[in-house]
């Protein structure tokens, strides 16, 4: 079963980027704003999830909070991808899995989520 990332990014160029990078191995959904993070999680239930930290309406550090409060989300793998300076200090704030500072290597971010994912699952074994 194809694993599945939401992608939270409000820059179409950047999901456009990122649908390339991931579509032939995982199942995406992405969103360009986000009003209520926990319902979206719920419904959509993904196995990782790629944050802005400047999504519109919530903002990326609040919404990495509210999954982190919920026992059903708070498990959830988020990977962190921004321009900010604050990147690493909301990272370590928020206990988010990774972060990876924009201007990003397509590489570098596969690696990433890769990994991740593998190491979640065989956890799950």
């Amino acid at each position: 079963m194809r694993k599945k990332i939401l992608i939270c990014e409000d820059d179409p160029d950047i999901i456009e980027l990122l649908n390339l990078v991931f579509i032939k191995d995982y199942d995406l959904k992405a969103v360009r704003s986000i009003n209520d993070i926990h319902s979206l999680v719920t419904r959509t239930e993904p196995d990782l999830i790629i944050m802005d930290l400047w999504i519109p309406l919530i903002g990326g550090e609040a919404a990495i909070q509210q999954l982190k409060e919920h026992e059903e989300t708070k498990d959830i793998p988020v990977v962190i991808i921004s321009a900010s300076d604050k990147i690493e200090n909301v990272y370590r704030k928020t206990n988010a899995t990774a972060y990876i500072p924009k201007p990003f290597s397509v590489s570098h971010c596969r690696t990433v989520v890769n990994e991740i994912l593998a190491a979640k699952y065989q956890e799950n074994k």
